[in-house]
Parts: structure tokens; C-alpha cells; sequence
């Protein structure tokens, strides 16, 4: 049967609970499992797509299931670029000109060390202060695409400035 709003209400009401259930024991946290069961539904809805009546909660389980992969994928990736951060506990104030000199220094080697791809988000990161899923918007890539072309941007800073 074509997935429309009422029948997608119905399959949100009579399954809700067990994707409910499966999410937050993925997740450990009751927020991210109910977004993960909303995404869910967002996507049929929005995609219109085909569910068959006998298969539909074995199905929508399976599609809990990815969706709480992919945002234990997210949340990893996350706490590596968190990790990679450096984060003092003082401000250490630098005269404008070295901090020019410094941006100056940072965007040469970016733009001669980095993919195109990784420079261009690297950009639209930190000149731009896009979020992460305004540029996986922009590029039509995926959020973790995104993610893990700053990390890897930020690693090779990391190594090349603070060896």
C-alpha cells in the first residue's frame, strides 16, 4: 500500500512502541530514540514510500535500526572531532598581526594540503560558520561525509601547526 499521512498515522500508532523500544535500547537516551522513530516516519511520509500491511513491522523496525546506526555513527564521529580539538583552560591573548600572520599560514596549507573537497567544506565551516547539515545540504553529501572531512581536515592542522 502507498505510504499517505493517515496511513502512516495508523503505522506510527500500532508500531511506535516496539520501534520506540529498540531505538532507545540502541541509543541509551529517550530523545534520540524518539527522534530516530520520528526520522523514520518523515522519510515514508516524505518518500511516499510502499509498505505492505504484513511486512510493515518487520520493515519499520529495520528502519529504526538503520537510523539508530547511522546516529551512533554521527555521535562517534562527533566525539572524535570533539576529541581533536584542542581545548585550554586560558586564554592566551596574541597580537592581531600574529594572529593575521597565523589565518594567513593556516589557509595557504589548507589550500595546498587538502582535497578540494575537504577545503571547500573546511571553508564553508570556518569562514562561512555554516552547521554541518547546511553544508551536507549544499554539497548533497551526507552529515558524516561532512564530519569526516573536518576531522581529517583538523588532524592534519593539528600535526603540521602543534607537532
Amino acid at each position: 500500500m502507498q505510504t499517505d499521512k493517515a496511513t502512516a498515522e495508523t503505522l506510527f500508532n500500532t508500531h511506535r512502541n516496539k520501534m520506540y523500544v529498540l531505538a532507545l535500547i540502541m541509543l541509551h537516551d529517550a530523545a534520540e530514540a524518539q527522534d530516530a522513530v520520528s526520522e523514520v516516519f518523515m522519510h515514508i511520509v516524505g518518500n511516499g514510500t510502499e509498505i505492505q500491511p504484513e511486512r510493515a513491522e518487520s520493515y519499520l523496525l529495520t528502519c529504526v535500526r538503520n537510523q539508530c546506526l547511522k546516529a551512533i555513527r554521527s555521535m562517534q564521529l562527533k566525539e572524535k572531532v570533539r576529541k581533536l580539538l584542542p581545548i585550554g583552560d586560558s586564554v592566551e591573548m596574541i597580537p592581531f598581526e600574529e594572529q593575521t600572520d597565523r589565518l594567513q599560514m593556516v589557509l595557504e596549507y589548507s589550500s595546498n594540503e587538502f582535497t578540494k573537497q575537504t577545503y571547500r567544506i573546511f571553508r564553508m565551516r570556518y569562514e562561512q560558520h555554516l552547521s554541518y547539515k547546511k553544508i551536507a545540504e549544499q554539497l548533497r553529501i551526507s552529515e558524516a561525509a561532512v564530519y569526516k572531512h573536518l576531522a581529517q581536515a583538523l588532524l592534519k592542522l593539528k600535526k603540521h601547526f602543534n607537532p
